[in-house]
């Protein structure tokens, strides 16, 4: 009897919408750009990383205050699945902001058919233009769950669309 374990820093999914955060942060006036669309100034960023994106507030007095305008307005956009904040991603293996300045203040996730984009053009959410396209997986792998014992015939790792894969 064989053991295979196939293991990966990331893979791949179909996306056909692009969810641009940053155009949400410029229309809450967190984003300065002008009238060519090159950012001129920034109270907050987002960077995308396919199916997770990576929220950082610039403005350090005014943090607190953004961090939740920031969590209430994105969970309203189409395909963002979750808003993370440090109590929840620290669990799963991300840095806190609190202790590494490099973290993220937020966490986005999304699901099937979406990836995250850095782009300011409008609107928000957009057809990815007729292709479908390969993105890194929905969540990062720091966002899994960590593989659980089923039985005495393999593990049941808990993939990133919530599906059971045996191994």
């Amino acid at each position: 009897k064989a053991t295979l374990v196939v293991v990966s820093d990331h893979g791949f999914a179909p996306y056909e919408k692009l969810i641009r955060p940053n155009l949400v942060l410029k229309d809450l006036g967190l984003i300065d750009a002008d009238a060519a669309g090159k950012v001129t100034g920034r109270r907050a960023w987002c960077i995308g990383q396919g199916g997770s994106a990576f929220i950082y507030v610039l403005d350090e007095q005014r943090r607190d205050a953004i961090v939740a305008q920031l969590r209430e307005k994105l969970a309203a956009v189409e395909g963002v699945s979750d808003v993370l904040s440090p109590e929840e991603f620290t669990k799963l293996g991300v840095a806190d902001p609190q202790k590494n300045p490099e973290a993220p203040h937020l966490v986005l996730t999304t699901g099937h058919g979406y990836t995250f984009n850095d782009g300011l053009t409008s609107p928000a959410v957009a057809d990815a233009g007729g292709a479908e396209r390969g993105a890194c997986l929905a969540r990062s792998l720091f966002l899994c769950q960590p593989p659980q014992r089923d039985g005495a015939d393999g593990v049941v790792v808990r993939s990133v669309n919530d599906r059971h894969a045996r191994l």
